[in-house]
């Protein structure tokens, strides 16, 4: 046996007892790791080639299922995270539109402690175009009438005859929304397609069979300086408001932008767009179309711009939407527009010029010119606005596709007001008049209208309000023959709420006093009043409501009555697999000299239920609902009752490429 000196013995010693102390501690298990997560696909830094890419994220540790919360570009899908093999998959809704994505998510360990991870990923439709996607929803409705019952009195015979009336009926609606885009260039079609039968006559403008509701075609291409855009189909026409002002039609436009300058061109149909019209709309013929187009430049890094707008065309008169006395028109127009803002929207300027002419049923020997012009002064300031404007149109001023524009009118405008914190005031006040140029033929009425509106709101659950108005009208010049006009209408119109989570009610009240002071005398006091409670939650809302209208001729003290009475139940039950909705109107008006005394009755009830899901089809529901209407008239001794109980079956197949 090998002697051990007495020093490296008590090395050895020490070592050991040195071994004996760390070896406990080493024995003792570590703090658990926190949990890290990964994103497996897309691969960041990637691009995802895909519609709807394949979403993977992998954890270093299990993750609990409740408290979790699984966000893509805002929207949570927490519901469509499944758990795999491989980590957990998310199920995209839908198609993605191309570009960058943020997901988000939040979770809890198996130690209940909190894990937050973000991630960024990119994703593009195929190779060739960064997104090429069309989303479309085929729905269809299918209903039969069970059973009709009527009960028609001669004298109101109101009742549709039997073969006339649709028992069954069958509608269905394509819907179609596709886009491609790459780099600065974008096209998009819209469509809504409807298919409808049934089996008795339509009242025009409907149709039976497939018709073409609307579409639009557009395409746009944006660089540095540069934007240009076309659309073709039911598009709207926006140049000024005294030439061409949200007319929509089908036909197209365009519009480039090069710079400052901005150059645009359209040409529609002259008449509105129903079901019977076909084709794109695109022509440029002035007799039945409308066209134009219009230049603007901007100046002063677009505190001025100015802009030149022209449009010439022609409509045939009266048709759905449009009448007119004579059977054809056409005529032109051209504005000069020029808007101001130097002082960062507190002084914001507006003018407009423009003169029109027209002829009447082709005869181009008769010529009516006229002028329009308006000025607008406008300006915004921490919590007040303000707008005062100026108007003139010349008698016979028209322009074809603008139905919004007065003739033979000019005046004064001005609506101004503040909000504070708790307060709400605003002024309106206007002065215009009629007959500008003075004809001999008609009186000039002068009317003046002021009215302060006032809304507090310091009391969160009683919301105030207060509303005072006087309106005056004087007339001049009157022609032999003409009466003189002399109105004097004070209006005051109170309301007070009260709210309290799913709980409310608003009190409305109003006290109108008309003075005639012409040979007439009519004068006349209207009396308002309306209480309309509601209960509202997430499975059952009611909203019931009465209104009151007392009108009384204070000449002949005859007073008439206007009451109407609504209600309103929904209910959802099973979540939301059954659906209940119950409600009604009822109105009776009458007079205290016997002379109206009648009433209206309309209620209604549905009972559906809702399949969740079923095969490819989503919102599939089967409903049976019930319709009565009533109407008497006591002082003619006449009534109508009608009941329709119907089946009704509603499917819906969304389908995306």
């Amino acid at each position: 046996m090998m002697n051990v000196p007495a020093l490296s013995r008590r090395h050895l010693i020490c070592c050991l007892t040195v071994i004996s102390f760390a070896l406990p501690v080493s024995a003792q298990p570590t703090q658990a790791e926190e949990a890290r997560i990964d994103l497996v696909s897309p691969f960041p830094g990637t691009v995802a080639i895909a519609k709807s890419p394949t979403i993977i994220f992998r954890s270093s540790q299990p993750l609990h299922a409740e408290g979790r919360l699984i966000l893509l570009d805002g929207n949570d899908v927490t519901a469509m995270v499944t758990e795999e093999d491989v980590g957990y998959r998310i199920t995209a809704p839908g198609i993605l539109p191309a570009g960058e994505h943020q997901l988000i998510i939040f979770a809890y360990d198996l130690d209940g402690q909190p894990v937050e991870q973000e991630f960024v990923f990119v994703s593009r439709h195929s190779e060739s175009f960064e997104e090429i996607a069309s989303d479309n929803r085929l729905s269809t409705t299918v209903k039969s009438v069970l059973q009709r019952s009527t009960d028609t009195d001669a004298a109101l015979d109101t009742a549709a005859p039997a073969v006339s009336f649709p028992y069954s009926s069958f509608d269905s609606y394509l819907s179609s929304n596709s886009t491609i885009k790459e780099g600065g260039w974008q096209s998009s079609f819209r469509t809504n397609v409807r298919y409808y039968d049934q089996n008795a006559p339509l009242i025009e403008p409907e149709k039976k069979g497939l018709g073409l509701i609307d579409f639009l075609m557009t395409s746009d291409y944006t660089a540095d300086q540069y934007q240009a855009r076309v659309e073709i189909g039911d598009t709207t026409i926006a140049e000024s408001k005294n030439t061409i002002d949200l007319l929509t039609r089908r036909g197209g436009q365009t519009r480039i932008t090069i710079g400052n300058l901005t150059v645009s061109g359209f040409g529609v149909l002259g008449r509105e767009n129903t079901y019977e019209i076909d084709g794109l709309g695109l022509a440029f013929n002035s007799n039945d179309h409308i066209m134009g187009g219009s230049a603007g430049m901007d100046f002063f890094d677009r505190r001025l711009t100015v802009k030149a707008v022209h449009t010439r065309g022609g409509d045939d008169g009266n048709y759905l939407g449009s009448w007119s006395e004579s059977q054809r028109r056409k005529g032109e127009a051209t504005g000069l527009i020029i808007v101001t803002d130097f002082f960062e929207q507190a002084l914001i300027t507006d003018f407009e010029i423009d003169t029109s002419s027209l002829t009447l049923n082709d005869d181009e020997s008769v010529e009516f010119t006229d002028t329009a012009y308006r000025f607008l002064v406008s300006g915004y300031g921490g919590a007040s606005d303000y707008q005062l404007g100026y108007s003139y149109t010349g008698p016979q001023y028209e322009v074809i596709g603008n139905q919004s524009i007065i003739k033979d009118w000019a005046g004064f405008d001005f609506n101004g007001g503040t909000t504070l914190t708790d307060h709400t005031v605003r002024l309106l006040l206007n002065y215009s008049w009629d007959n500008v140029e003075d004809a001999p033929i008609y009186a000039r009425l002068y009317s003046f209208t002021g009215g302060l509106d006032y809304r507090y709101s310091a009391w969160q659950r009683f919301p105030l309000g207060l509303t005072i108005e006087h309106n005056q009208q004087r007339s001049t010049d009157e022609p032999d023959g003409a009466q003189p006009t002399s109105l004097d209408t004070d209006t005051l119109t109170g309301s007070i709420g009260f709210i309290d989570g799913p709980w409310a009610i608003e009190l409305r009240s109003g006290y109108s006093l008309q003075d005639d002071s012409s040979p007439t005398d009519r004068d006349t006091r209207l009396i308002s009043f309306s209480v309309d409670p509601s209960y509202t939650s997430i499975f059952f809302s009611i909203l019931p409501s009465w209104t009151l209208n007392s009108s009384e001729d204070l000449t002949s003290s005859v007073r008439t009555d206007t009451n109407t009475v609504t209600l309103d139940i929904y209910a959802t039950l099973f979540e939301d697999r059954v659906i209940c909705e119950v409600g009604g109107t009822h109105d009776w008006t009458s007079a205290d000299d016997d002379s109206i005394d009648m009433s209206n009755t309309a209620l209604y009830g549905r009972l559906n239920y809702r399949i969740e899901r079923l095969w490819h089809l989503e919102d599939t529901t089967i409903a049976i609902e019930y319709a009565y209407n009533r109407q008497e008239d006591t002082i003619y001794d006449s009534s109508f009752s009608e009941g329709i109980l119907s089946l009704v079956l509603s499917s819906a197949v969304p389908f995306s490429f």
